[in-house]
C-alpha cells in the first residue's frame, strides 16, 4: 500500500506530530490450528530513503478472544428437547439456532434485548432451524425464546459483536 502525500513532520522539530498510525484487519486461513502464530511488520519509506521497518507484532490463534459455545438454555420436556444449538456465538453478521427435539409445527423465535424488548420475531426456515441476521441488531446479549403456539419451547442467550 502507498499512502502519497501525507507530509508528517519533522521528528526532529515536533516528534509528537511526527508519528502516524495505520490499522487494518486480514481474514486468516480457514482451520489454522490452535497456537498457530501469525507475524506482521511495515517497512515505511521516507521520500527516497531507505525503509525504516517496524517491530514484528503477532497474534496467536486461540488466544484473547472469548468462546462462547451455549450460554445458557432450558428446555420444555413436552417437545422431547434434547439440546439447543446456537453457532456461532457470539457472531458478527449472522447465526443459526438448531433445536434437536421432535419436529414442531409452527414454531417462532422471539429476540429479547436486556431492557424485556422484542426485538424480532423469527419463523423457523425448516421446523426446528432459525436464522437470525444482524441486521439493524447493536452490539450486546440477547435473550431468546422458541415458541410453540403460546408455548415455550426453549430459550437462551445469544452474544452480538
Amino acid at each position: 500500500m502507498f499512502f502519497d502525500s501525507i507530509y508528517l513532520v519533522d521528528s526532529f522539530r515536533n516528534e509528537p506530530l511526527s508519528n502516524g498510525f495505520v490499522k487494518f484487519s486480514i481474514q486468516q486461513k480457514k482451520d489454522n490450528p490452535l497456537e498457530t502464530r501469525i507475524e506482521n511488520k511495515a517497512s515505511i519509506y521516507f521520500d527516497k530513503n531507505e525503509p525504516v521497518v517496524t517491530n514484528t507484532v503477532f497474534h496467536t490463534i486461540g488466544e484473547e478472544f472469548i468462546e462462547i459455545k451455549l450460554i445458557s438454555s432450558t428446555f420444555n420436556t413436552q417437545f422431547n428437547v434434547k439440546s439447543i444449538k446456537v453457532f456461532p456465538n457470539p457472531f458478527r453478521e449472522k447465526t443459526q439456532i438448531i433445536l434437536d427435539s421432535d419436529e414442531l409445527e409452527n414454531p417462532s423465535l422471539m429476540l429479547i434485548n436486556m431492557q424485556g424488548q422484542i426485538v424480532k420475531v423469527i419463523s423457523s426456515i425448516n421446523k426446528n432451524t432459525f436464522n437470525i441476521e444482524r441486521e439493524d441488531l447493536s452490539n450486546g446479549m440477547y435473550l431468546f425464546k422458541i415458541m410453540e403456539g403460546d408455548k415455550e419451547v426453549g430459550n437462551g442467550k445469544i452474544i452480538v459483536q
